[in-house]
């Protein structure tokens, strides 16, 4: 029966949504769409045209989309409920199903930059995607102003894909190399070796050179004839004292590596997902 009761639903909120959009030519390829009516009808139509322009310069499908809970539509993931949204609703550019999408369900205020087709998934590497939605997007999230937001979003992918059609996508290898340029450590490698090893071969030598000399077993065989008279000749230990520092290491878990590239999922969709 609830499962009757989630189709049902589905269904009825599809036909809403199709009903919101009916008239609009260019629907299937740029869209916003505003369950929780975040934005103004005026920042729609302006988000909209934005939209369009880098679909149509691009051929690619270009969607910003709020939900009030994914539950309703029965997922949990929203990586799956994007995937989900792209074969129903946003189907991409007509004939090669080139599209991104800019997702939030706003129930627990998750995020969701989906990717598909050949041309999205190279332009938006996984580390990319990430960059995008980090430098150019959060930001406007965690305060609410959601249009800039969907404006920065936008305005941010015609750099990307231009990259990526000039052979150079924006990747982690790429963007490690801009931002940490030469490497000194690489270049001063060998001067590094050579002062190790000097300085071995000096302890080295120092080693030897006291390999004849015997510990004393008390202070009185350090003192060299009759310089100093000590009035009482006994060794007394007194104290030992030791420090100990915690070093605290920043969790791996609280980092994300990249390796280059896009991981495409068995959808052909790639995502970078998250909350705000």
């Amino acid at each position: 029966m609830d499962n009757v009761q989630k189709q049902i639903k589905k269904l009825f909120l599809a036909v809403i949504f199709l009903c919101s959009i009916f008239g609009f030519a260019s629907a299937q390829v740029a869209e916003v769409y505003d369950e929780e009516k975040l934005l103004s009808s005026e920042e729609v139509e302006l988000l909209k045209t934005q939209a369009l322009e880098v679909s149509e310069k691009y051929r690619i499908g270009v969607y910003i989309t709020i939900v009030r809970d994914m539950g309703e539509y029965g997922y949990s993931n929203i990586e799956d409920f994007t995937e989900y949204w792209y074969d129903n609703f946003a189907p991409g550019w007509e004939g090669s199903g080139e599209a991104v999408n800019l997702c939030l369900s706003m129930a627990d205020r998750s995020y969701e930059f989906f990717a598909h087709g050949d041309l999205c998934n190279s332009a938006f590497t996984d580390y990319g995607k990430d960059i995008l939605i980090s430098d150019y997007v959060l930001h406007y999230l965690s305060k609410n102003d959601y249009y800039l937001a969907f404006e920065s979003f936008i305005k941010q992918l015609p750099r990307y894909i231009d990259h990526q059609m000039e052979g150079n996508p924006i990747d982690v290898s790429k963007s490690s190399r801009e931002e940490e340029g030469p490497h000194p450590a690489s270049d001063g490698a060998v001067g590094l070796i050579s002062s190790i090893l000097i300085a071995l071969a000096n302890l080295k030598k120092h080693k030897n050179a006291l390999s004849n000399v015997k510990k004393a077993t008390n202070a009185n065989s350090y003192v060299l004839g009759s310089q100093i008279v000590f009035s009482v000749r006994s060794d007394t230990y007194s104290h030992s004292s030791t420090h100990t520092e915690r070093i605290v290491t920043e969790s791996s878990s609280s980092s994300r590596s990249y390796h280059g590239g896009t991981t495409i999922s068995h959808h052909g969709s790639s995502h970078s997902s998250g909350h705000f």
